[in-house]
């Protein structure tokens, strides 16, 4: 709606949208061969990556089209930016955090209103909501971090972790506060029970659906993203539920973002026409219109009371208080991440929950293959 708006205000523009699978693959290659589309999709911590390989240029010029930088908020602008150049700008922002079942919370004795702020006031937490059959199986669990577990380094953060030094350029890969969150995924594991965990888990349906163990009461915390809020309305409208950031050791709010942002393709044919369209893209009714489309939150530091109010989430403005209240964390923007963030999928995360090695082995095995990869 928003780009046939511009196409019939612009006669001199004709645009075509098009959605494709396997974007980066198909992406990389046409910008190889000279033909890249004029605008293109780019994922928050793909941003660095796409820019290094010269597939998408420099908009520093942005602000040239009516673009005032200062209306984002800073974190989102910084993800897009790299080597201190600005490449990419975003659209529609992710923010991660702890949803939690209110009818649940009240079945346990727990405040419905109070979520847990700490660790140790979460895995509280996670021991009253958690109920067994008589045959002493799962059939409730309080937090599973395995589901749907696409964030397995963001624990690191909650424990005072730290991926990467920017200031020496090192990676720190075993740094005490990330062998601290996989040491709670490891006493996870052995308090509730390596082999009934994955006996529960395989009764849960897909992600996107009413089996979901979120929407289906299985599982009674969950940390997931603000789109979710979208699932949950489609399959079970009635859940009474609210949003909190992630529990931490010390108290603090912290919170995981990421997000889809739009570039320009390096090489292209009409980079004036197509920083205009960027330009357009951007302008707060737009971005309001695409976030309330796709449940999400512009990543602009003023919202108008519209916006709220036309919001198809309930606890939109939680999530918004989240953004401006939290500290804010992403991967960082180095070459090596990719191969980085595979380590915690691959190599951490089932090495620590089928109990095969410890913490502080896997990450000092990754921090000396990391030294090597990261120059």
């Amino acid at each position: 709606a928003i780009t046939d708006a511009y196409d019939a205000a612009n006669e001199n523009v004709s645009l075509e949208v098009a959605s494709v699978s396997e974007l980066e693959t198909k992406f990389l290659t046409a910008a190889a061969g000279g033909t890249p589309p004029d605008l293109v999709h780019t994922m928050s911590h793909g941003v660095a990556t796409w820019a290094q390989k010269n597939g998408i240029q420099p908009i520093d010029d942005i602000t040239e089209y009516g673009v005032n930088l200062s209306d984002f908020v800073d974190k989102f602008l910084e993800m897009g930016k790299n080597d201190g150049k600005l490449y990419s700008l975003p659209m529609t922002p992710g923010v991660v955090a702890l949803y939690w079942n209110k009818a649940l919370f009240k079945e346990a004795g727990l405040d419905p209103e109070k979520p847990p702020t700490t660790i140790t006031e979460l895995n509280d937490y996670i021991k009253k909501l958690t109920k067994y059959n008589d045959a002493g199986e799962l059939e409730q669990l309080g937090f599973d971090p395995l589901t749907p577990g696409w964030w397995p380094a963001a624990w690191c953060f909650f424990f005072g972790g730290k991926l990467y030094d920017p200031a020496s350029n090192k990676v720190t890969a075993n740094h005490p506060g990330n062998i601290a969150a996989f040491n709670w995924l490891k006493d996870y594991t052995e308090t509730y029970g390596m082999e009934k965990l994955q006996a529960f888990r395989a009764g849960f349906g897909p992600y996107w659906s009413a089996e979901n163990c979120f929407v289906s009461g299985k599982v009674a915390m969950s940390y997931d993203g603000n789109w979710k809020a979208n699932m949950i309305n489609g399959f079970k409208s009635d859940l009474d539920w609210d949003v909190t950031p992630f529990p931490s050791v010390d108290g603090k709010q912290r919170a995981y973002i990421e997000g889809d942002y739009m570039s320009i393709p390096t090489g292209i044919k009409y980079p004036k026409e197509a920083k205009k369209l960027l330009a357009y893209l951007v302008e707060a009714e737009n971005l309001e219109q695409l976030n309330i489309g796709q449940w999400k939150i512009p990543a602009l530091k003023t919202l108008g009371d519209s916006f709220y109010a036309n919001h198809p989430n309930k606890n939109v403005k939680a999530f918004s208080d989240i953004l401006q209240t939290s500290e804010l964390f992403t991967w960082p923007a180095i070459p090596v991440w990719n191969y980085y963030g595979s380590l915690f999928w691959d190599v951490a995360i089932p090495k620590v929950t089928l109990l095969e090695d410890t913490p502080e082995n896997v990450f000092n095995e990754m921090q000396t293959d990391l030294e090597r990869k990261h120059k």
